[in-house]
């Protein structure tokens, strides 16, 4: 008779053991035998401050030497075993070797659900956390436009006529397992744009990194810039779209109002960070570090600031020559289309 694996860790609640027991099954007869060393539950559901609208952040960790080709399978099933699961599933895949991954992903704040466990000091912090945290900000604010835009500094929201100005795409699960628009979009860009910050402010201290959600990006936040006039409404648009909102669109019309505020805020917010990461980016493509300066030199192509230093920077760069300088060259050609119409 067939069983479902036994899990190492219980949520406590029997239909989501029953879930991410089948999540598990499920990708064991899938995967060849072996493939997967450990399935782990991080997040919310993990550190108990899951709400309505929570997502099972799981983390697979796979044997060194899985071929590219085999994740990107695995994150395909996942998509899918995410389309029939009754909790919207998230995964990240690790390599059993790769300890930068496996500190990101939070390896060790979360819970073993199924596999042999990775020991705790292989994960290790990135030593540019801070350039990581940026640039992850950065893409997910650029992942708001369409993929080909070369948008303008200071941007416009994604949906100027929309209520809610482009931020309600990602969708939300009911209780009925329907979806419906909701504010996960919202919630993310603030979110890593905060930590961005922090971690910035912070020299890329790892013991500065927020793993928890909710009200920690908050306090996190006014803890490294104390009354800056942003840190009410990270706290704020946090913890009304996520724990008093459950992610969903209120249907309260004062609700609705004081949302609609939030998402007029955020693109103010979004400046205010794209601001900070023009100087961060500026001080990249000047730096001795070809690596740093390929990734600032790519992201100032997709938002374009006005004025002269940016772009004496990326001419510097271009007369340089090099892979580095004909991406400069590239970006100039992208800056020059900006050029002559409104920017965002």
């Amino acid at each position: 008779m067939l069983q479902p694996p036994a899990l190492l860790w219980s949520s406590g609640v029997p239909h989501l053991d029953r879930v991410l027991a089948g999540l598990v099954g499920a990708t064991e007869v899938v995967l060849p035998a072996g493939m997967v060393r450990a399935y782990y539950l991080k997040g919310s559901f993990a550190d108990g401050s899951a709400v309505a609208g929570s997502d099972f952040d799981l983390m697979l960790v796979v044997r060194r030497g899985t071929r590219p080709d085999a994740i990107a399978a695995v994150k395909r099933l996942f998509f899918h075993l995410s389309r029939v699961s009754p909790v919207p599933v998230d995964v990240a895949v690790c390599a059993e070797d790769d300890g930068v991954a496996l500190w990101a992903s939070g390896v060790g704040l979360a819970k073993l659900l199924y596999g042999t466990p990775v020991p705790p000091e292989s994960a290790r912090p990135p030593a540019d956390l801070a350039r990581r945290a940026m640039h992850v900000a950065f893409d997910g604010i650029r992942r708001l436009y369409p993929p080909d835009a070369v948008l303008g500094y200071p941007l416009r929201p994604p949906a100027p006529s929309s209520p809610w100005l482009g931020f309600d795409r990602r969708p939300v699960r009911g209780p009925d397992g329907g979806e419906q628009p909701g504010t996960g979009d919202l919630v993310a860009v603030v979110t890593r744009a905060a930590q961005a910050l922090v971690m910035r402010a912070a020299g890329g201290d790892p013991a500065r990194w927020v793993r928890k959600k909710g009200d920690a990006v908050g306090i996190a936040y006014r803890a490294a810039f104390g009354d800056d006039p942003w840190a009410g409404f990270v706290t704020a648009a946090i913890r009304r779209c996520r724990e008093d909102w459950g992610y969903r669109l209120p249907s309260d019309p004062a609700d609705r109002a004081e949302l609609q505020g939030y998402c007029r805020q955020a693109m103010g917010f979004v400046d205010h960070f794209l601001f900070v990461y023009r100087t961060f980016a500026l001080a990249e493509v000047a730096a001795d570090d070809p690596l740093g300066r390929w990734e600032a030199l790519r992201r100032l192509g997709e938002v374009v600031y006005p004025g002269s230093e940016v772009r004496a920077a990326v001419e510097q760069a271009a007369r340089a020559g090099g892979p580095a300088g004909a991406l400069a060259a590239q970006t100039l050609h992208k800056m020059e289309s900006v050029t002559g119409r409104n920017m965002g």
